[in-house]
């Protein structure tokens, strides 16, 4: 599902859209890292900035890439040590919700 915001963000600022996607593409391209683990990076990053809608679209790309939920679990809590618990507690729901609904 698309963020709403973000739609709007991209509807009021082309340009600005097209170098955000730029640069996503740029990072996201084949190099040392491979497509998984460039996932759990932004899962990270993502989860840390308290954004657990943003999650969703990096969870499905993640599993899409052969991860895993426990791999998703895990890349959670290695960011608790650096940003805390309550930014992961402010997501988990929103994770622990989409994989579920995945299994079902």
């Amino acid at each position: 599902m698309a963020n709403p915001t973000y739609l709007r963000f991209i509807d009021n600022n082309p340009d600005s859209a097209a170098a955000f996607k730029a640069l996503v593409a740029e990072v996201i391209k084949a190099g040392a890292l491979d497509a998984k683990t460039k996932q759990l990076i932004f899962l990270a990053c993502t989860a840390v900035s308290g954004y657990g809608d943003g999650l969703i679209a990096h969870i499905d790309k993640i599993l899409a890439a052969g991860g895993t939920p426990d791999e998703i679990r895990e890349t959670l809590a290695v960011t608790i040590p650096v940003a805390g618990v309550m930014p992961v507690l402010k997501v988990y729901d929103a994770v622990e919700d989409h994989l579920a609904k995945l299994q079902a």
